[in-house]
C-alpha cells in the first residue's frame, strides 16, 4: 500500500468507533514496531487500514510472526520475498496449521444428501462423513479420523468441499471464506 501506516492508523483509531479499540491496540502496537526496528513511523507504508508489507501483516502481527529469513539482520515484509514467505509460513504454523495434512478438498454428495448439515459448526470425522455418502474426487492424504465441515460456497448446485482444521488456520490469517478457499485451491494447483 502507498499510505502511511501511522496515519490510517490514528485515523482509524479515533474516527471509526465501531473498531476503535482494536486500532487504538495496533497504533501501539505499531509504535513499539516502529521503535524496535529503529524505523521512523512516518517512513512506514501499508493499506488505508494499516496493513504491512507483502503479507499485509497488522502491526501486532507483524511483532508477533514476522521473521528475517534471508539473514540480512532485518525483518523486511516489503521487499524481501524470503522474510514475506517465512513469516506468512510462521503466521500459519502459530495458528495450528499441520504439515502434511490438507486445508481440505472437493467431494461429491450422494442424491439424498441431508443439506442442513452443511454447516461450519457440523464438523464430522471424515469416516463419519464417508458414512453419509460423501466422496472425494481423488485421493486426499488426509487421516480418517480428521475433523471437517462441509461448505458449498456456490449453494446447492455448486462445488461442495470439506473443510479441516488447516482451512481454520487460513481463516486465522484472514477470516473471510472466499479468501481461504482461493488460497486452498491456488495452493493445490502450486503443488501439481
Amino acid at each position: 500500500g502507498s499510505f502511511g501506516v501511522l496515519e490510517a492508523l490514528a485515523t482509524l483509531a479515533f474516527d471509526y468507533p465501531p473498531r476503535a479499540p482494536f486500532f487504538r491496540k495496533e497504533l501501539e502496537q505499531f509504535l513499539l514496531m516502529a521503535r524496535e526496528n529503529g524505523v521512523s513511523p512516518l517512513s512506514i507504508k501499508g493499506s488505508y487500514a494499516g496493513a504491512m508489507g507483502i503479507p499485509q501483516f497488522m502491526p501486532s502481527s507483524f511483532r508477533a510472526y514476522a521473521v528475517d529469513f534471508d539473514g540480512d539482520g532485518k525483518r523486511d515484509l516489503w521487499n524481501s520475498s524470503a522474510d514475506a514467505l517465512a513469516s506468512a509460513a510462521h503466521y500459519l504454523q502459530a495458528s495450528g496449521w499441520q504439515r502434511g495434512q490438507p486445508w481440505g478438498f472437493e467431494v461429491r454428495l450422494p442424491s439424498d444428501f441431508d443439506y442442513a448439515l452443511a454447516d461450519p459448526d457440523q464438523r464430522r470425522s471424515l469416516t463419519e462423513w464417508a458414512e453419509l455418502g460423501v466422496r472425494p474426487l481423488a485421493p486426499t492424504g488426509a487421516a480418517a479420523n480428521a475433523r471437517a465441515s462441509l461448505q458449498l460456497p456456490a449453494g446447492h448446485k455448486g462445488p461442495a468441499f470439506l473443510l479441516l482444521d488447516n482451512f481454520r488456520s487460513i481463516l486465522k490469517y484472514n477470516n473471510s471464506t472466499s479468501y481461504a478457499l482461493a488460497i486452498g485451491l491456488l495452493a493445490d494447483n502450486l503443488v501439481r
